[in-house]
């Protein structure tokens, strides 16, 4: 028994929670895990358990290592990133240090975003470490929300509809192109200069 899943867990929940096991997960030969349309219909039709002993593989080691692999993104230095994209302040743009939030938010393919982000903590991390003076006289920070495609744009979509610039994120990343050609979502802010591809 672990603090982070139950083994009678669908692997589609323990991936969706835990992006970071499927890696793990494909190298334990499930390796139509890193397709987003497989992961969700095979992983939520079987267990962690179940996916386990239909290879023959020890369900305690691979629970241990699954948890260690957590626990190491847990603690990978990434507590100087904000993951949440939540503010303690009403204005979702001037947190209460002052400082503008850089937001990148988006939607990448499962196959690249396991290690786009995996990249982008490890860069962020060494960066800290050697230029944590220069860091702390900055007016900014970055926060990011990249979720897997499979699981839509809508909440994209749904923030493009207010009509209103500040909504957006600074940086918007897309699995495809359509919502850029949308003249009433992200098409008006392009054509307005608000917005830039």
């Amino acid at each position: 028994m672990n603090n982070y899943f139950n083994m009678n867990e669908t692997v589609f929940d323990v991936t969706e929670r835990y992006p970071e096991t499927i890696r793990y997960l494909a190298g334990k030969g499930f390796t139509p895990l890193t397709n987003p349309v497989m992961r969700k219909l095979m992983g939520k039709k079987i267990t962690l358990e179940k996916a386990f002993l239909s290879k023959k593989l020890d369900i305690d080691l691979c629970e241990r290592e699954l948890v260690e692999i957590i626990e190491q993104n847990a603690s990978s230095g990434l507590a100087h990133i904000d993951l949440s994209l939540k503010v303690k302040s009403d204005n979702p743009l001037e947190p209460d240090d002052g400082k503008k939030t850089v937001r990148i938010e988006g939607v990448l393919p499962c196959p690249i975003r396991i290690p786009l982000l995996e990249s982008f903590e490890a860069f962020y991390a060494d960066y800290i470490e050697t230029h944590q003076e220069e860091l702390e006289k900055r007016n900014y920070r970055i926060r990011y929300d990249l979720r897997s495609a499979n699981l839509g744009i809508d909440w994209i979509i749904d923030l493009a509809r207010t009509g209103k610039k500040e909504n957006l994120p600074d940086v918007l990343l897309s699995a495809g192109f359509e919502l850029f050609f949308d003249k009433k979502l992200m098409g008006s802010f392009i054509e307005n200069k608000e917005f830039h591809c």
